[in-house]
């Protein structure tokens, strides 16, 4: 197969209005001399503007073999994130697609990374990894499996952590300007969730349980709530202040509110 730049890429991409991403994982199939039964999901070209400049964001989600369930990325992301498997041989297929100066925002590396796993340029990569793995040498921040769920769960939660507040509207969102400081300043992370029928609150005592051997060194903290349709601004306010109170005392908190149907949620991310 004839390498495909990201130029080309994007150019297929954006054809036409309406025209559907090239899918990713069969491309990666085809440089890995393998075949996959089922193509990835075509998407939608309409990114997210990410400030007043106009800039489009665009997430890259690099999956390892052991990714899991940590790689099945929502639909509503499939318009501004990237899904790509590296194949076992050196060159890395994402490497090889990735050209110095293309715009990649946030590099999302989920798994246990191959030895030869690097990337042609200076990137802001958040590598999301199982318990013993390696970290990737000039990430710029880390944060290692929790010891509460399987590794596909929760590396899906932290995927949702940095992505749902900037890339979803919702009730409060985060700007992406904030998400580089977090990153560089914590370093090494953290990350629980939890989940309650009985509302935010509840959901909001078992993470702070959870997060009870780290969360009191914690001086930086991203913290994502979803709440059911009658979830209440007060309620937002005493759950933040919950776990304010259980974090550092010079903790810098940014956080962010959605509504769901479907759950109660609150998720912590803090070094």
């Amino acid at each position: 197969m004839k390498h495909l730049s990201r130029r080309r890429f994007l150019a297929v991409a954006a054809s036409a209005a309406g025209g559907a991403c090239v899918p990713t994982k069969l491309l990666a199939a085809a440089r890995a001399g393998s075949q996959y039964s089922e193509p990835w999901p075509s998407c939608p070209r309409t990114l997210p503007s990410s400030g007043d400049d106009g800039h489009s964001l665009v997430y890259l989600l690099v999956a390892m073999p052991d990714a899991g369930s940590g790689a099945e990325v929502p639909e509503r992301y499939w318009p501004f994130m990237h899904v790509c498997y590296p194949p076992t041989r050196w060159p890395c297929w994402c490497g090889g697609w990735h050209e110095p100066g293309d715009p990649v925002d946030l590099v999302l590396v989920v798994g246990t990374p191959q030895p030869d796993l690097r990337f042609r340029r200076k990137a802001l990569v958040l590598h999301i990894q199982p318990t013993g793995a390696r970290s990737i040498a000039g990430s710029t921040a880390n944060v290692v499996e929790s010891p509460f769920v399987g590794f596909g769960s929760w590396a899906a939660r932290a995927v949702e952590q940095v992505s749902e507040p900037i890339l979803v509207p919702g009730l409060i969102g985060v700007d992406f300007a904030d998400i580089p400081p977090f990153l560089r300043e914590s370093g090494e992370l953290r990350f629980e969730f939890g989940t309650s029928p009985g509302g935010i609150l509840d959901a909001g005592d078992i993470v702070v349980a959870r997060a009870r051997p780290w969360l009191p060194h914690a001086t930086n903290l991203l913290v994502r709530i979803t709440g059911e349709p009658d979830v209440t601004l007060e309620d937002v306010n005493t759950l933040c202040k919950t776990i304010a109170e259980a974090a550092h005392p010079d903790v810098c908190i940014t956080f962010a509110a959605t509504i769901s149907e479907e759950e109660n949620m609150v998720g912590l991310m803090g070094g």
